[in-house]
C-alpha cells in the first residue's frame, strides 16, 4: 500500500482498505474511528459525520465507509469521516481535543477550503465542529442545534443523546454555525421540532432548503426525487441559490412520503383518500410506504378504496406480512370480498408465504364458501410453521360451520398440541367438545384458557356450565 505524503498528517499512521479495496488512512481514538481518504493534489477537504440511524447498536466496525465519504471523494474532496462507536451525538472529551489539536488544525491549514457534511446527529456535529474552522462551509440536513435538556427540553427523541454530558465544548451549534461563512440547512418547516432547531441557529449566513411534507430523513427523500446531488454539489461549489432552493424543492410532489405526510396531517377524510390515491400511483412501493399507505387506509377508514382495480393492482404488490395485516383489517371491517379479490391477484403472480393462505381461507369461510375455504385451509395446515396454530384454527373453524364438528373438534386439539399457548385455541377445542357432547374434554380445555387468561371472564362462564352438565348435584350443593 503506497500513499503520497502531499496532505498526509502524522496522526493518521494506520493505513487500512475499505470492503471495497480503496485504501484509506485511520486514527483511532477511545471512542472513535477517524478515517482520512486523501487525494492527490486536492485543495478541499470535507469532514464528514455519522448520523444516528439504528442508536442502540454499537458500531465496532472501523472499516465502514464514513457516511458520504467515498461520493465526496470521488467529487474531488479529501475526506475526513468521523464514525462513533456508540451514538453519543460526537460529546466525547477524547474527540473534542482531537478537532482543537494544533496537529489537526496545522493539517487542515493545508486546504484552501473546508467544508462539514451531515445528518440529524451527522448534522448536529457539521454545524458544531465547524467552530473549530472559521469560515468553513456547512451542510446539514435536519441537524439538532443541541440536545442539552436544559436549552432545548421539547425535543425528547433521542434519549441517547440527551442523556449525554452537554456542559463544556462544542455542546451548541449554534455557536459553530455563527463562525460559518455559509450554512445550508436542508429540513422541512412543517416538522415542527426539526424547524425549532433551525430557528436557533445564527440566520445571517443560512441558506434554508426547505422540503414540505417529508418529514425527518430528507437526505433521503432528496435522493429519492433526484435533487440530493444539485443541492450538496451546489451547496459546495457556492453558487446554490435560495431561489434555486426552492425550485428544487418543487420535486417533493416525485415521492410517496410528501402524500404521506400531507395525508397524515389533515382531518378531512376526503383529502387522506386522494393521498393513498395519489400514493397508490408510484411504482415504488417499499416496506416504508406499504406501512405508510397501510396507516392512512386505517386511520381514514376509506376502506371503499379496495373496490377500485388500481388499489387492488398496487396492492397486490404489497409484501406478504403488510398485506395480511392491512387486509385483515379490511375484513374485520366488513370488506372480505375485496380483501379476497386482492390476495388472489397476489396468489396468481406469485409464491406466497403461510399467512396469505391463511387469510384466504378465511375469507372464503366470512363469505360462507366453505368447500373453497376447506381446501384452502387444508393447504395452509399442510404447509403450518412448527409451533403456529392459526391454520388449524382457521380450519378448524370452517369445519364447524360446515357441521363436520367432530374433524373440527379433531383439528382444533391438533392445533393446541403445535400451539399450547393459544388461548383462541383452546377456547375453540372447548366449544367443538362441548357440541359433540365431550363435556370432560371441554372442561379441561375452558382451564387451559382460563390460565392463559385468568382475567377473561369468558372461560370462567364456561367452566361453570360444563360443571353443571358433568355433575349437577355437585354443583348445586356448592
Amino acid at each position: 500500500m503506497v500513499f503520497y505524503e502531499f496532505n498526509r498528517c502524522c496522526m493518521f499512521s494506520l493505513e487500512c482498505k475499505y470492503e471495497n479495496g480503496k485504501d484509506f488512512l485511520s486514527y483511532e481514538l477511545p471512542g472513535y474511528f477517524i478515517d482520512y481518504i486523501p487525494l492527490v493534489g486536492a485543495t478541499k477537504l470535507a469532514f464528514t459525520f455519522e448520523n444516528a440511524e439504528h442508536p442502540t447498536r454499537p458500531r465496532p466496525n472501523g472499516l465502514r465507509k464514513p457516511w458520504g465519504g467515498m461520493w465526496l471523494h470521488n467529487l474531488g474532496y479529501a475526506v475526513i469521516g468521523v464514525k462513533p462507536k456508540l451514538v453519543d451525538w460526537y460529546r466525547g472529551r477524547d474527540l473534542h481535543k482531537f478537532f482543537r489539536s494544533s496537529e489537526l488544525q496545522d493539517f487542515v491549514s493545508q486546504f484552501d477550503q473546508v467544508f462539514l457534511y451531515g445528518s440529524s446527529m451527522g448534522g448536529f456535529a457539521a454545524l458544531t465542529f465547524a467552530d473549530a474552522f472559521p469560515g468553513a462551509s456547512v451542510i446539514a440536513f435536519n441537524p439538532q442545534a443541541t440536545l442539552d435538556a436544559s436549552i432545548v427540553p421539547w425535543d425528547t427523541r433521542y434519549p441517547e443523546g440527551s442523556r449525554q454530558d452537554w456542559s463544556g465544548d462544542f455542546s451548541d451549534a449554534r455557536i459553530g454555525a455563527s463562525k460559518a461563512k455559509s450554512v445550508f440547512v436542508a429540513y422541512d418547516p412543517l416538522f415542527k421540532l426539526d424547524r425549532k432547531h433551525v430557528e436557533r441557529l445564527d440566520q445571517e449566513n443560512i441558506i434554508h432548503f426547505k422540503m414540505p411534507l417529508v418529514g425527518h430523513v430528507i437526505a433521503a427523500y432528496m435522493n429519492e426525487v433526484d435533487i440530493l446531488s444539485t443541492f450538496v454539489e451546489g451547496a459546495l461549489a457556492g453558487t446554490l441559490s435560495a431561489h434555486e432552493c426552492s425550485l428544487l424543492a418543487r420535486n417533493r410532489r416525485k415521492t410517496p412520503q410528501y402524500f404521506y405526510c400531507m395525508g397524515k396531517r389533515s382531518r378531512s377524510v376526503a383529502v387522506k383518500e386522494a393521498c393513498l390515491r395519489k400514493i397508490s400511483e408510484f411504482e415504488k412501493v417499499s416496506p416504508l410506504y406499504q406501512s405508510n399507505f397501510s396507516e392512512l387506509m386505517v386511520s381514514s377508514g376509506n376502506w371503499h378504496l379496495l373496490r377500485e382495480p388500481e388499489i387492488q393492482i398496487f396492492l397486490s404488490r404489497f409484501d406478504d406480512d403488510c398485506l395480511s395485516v392491512l387486509l385483515k383489517k379490511a375484513g374485520d371491517n366488513g370488506y372480505w370480498e375485496y380483501a379476497l379479490v386482492i390476495l388472489q391477484r397476489a396468489i396468481s403472480v406469485r409464491k406466497v408465504s403461510q399467512a396469505i393462505i391463511i387469510l384466504i381461507a378465511e375469507c372464503l369461510w366470512k363469505l360462507v364458501r366453505l368447500q373453497e375455504a376447506e381446501a384452502y385451509g387444508r393447504l395452509a395446515v399442510h404447509n403450518a410453521r412448527p409451533g403456529h396454530g392459526n391454520a388449524y384454527r382457521i380450519l378448524a373453524r370452517i369445519l364447524f360451520s360446515a357441521k363436520k364438528t367432530s374433524e373440527a373438534r379433531d383439528v382444533a386439539r391438533a392445533g393446541v398440541v403445535v400451539e399450547g399457548t393459544s388461548f383462541l385455541g383452546w377456547c375453540d377445542l372447548a366449544r367443538y367438545s362441548e357440541a359433540i357432547g365431550d363435556y370432560a374434554d371441554a372442561l379441561i380445555a375452558s382451564e387451559q384458557a382460563a390460565k392463559l387468561q385468568p382475567d377473561n371472564p369468558h372461560p370462567k362462564v364456561d367452566i361453570q356450565r360444563l360443571r353443571l352438565k358433568l355433575s349437577p348435584d355437585l354443583v348445586t350443593n356448592t
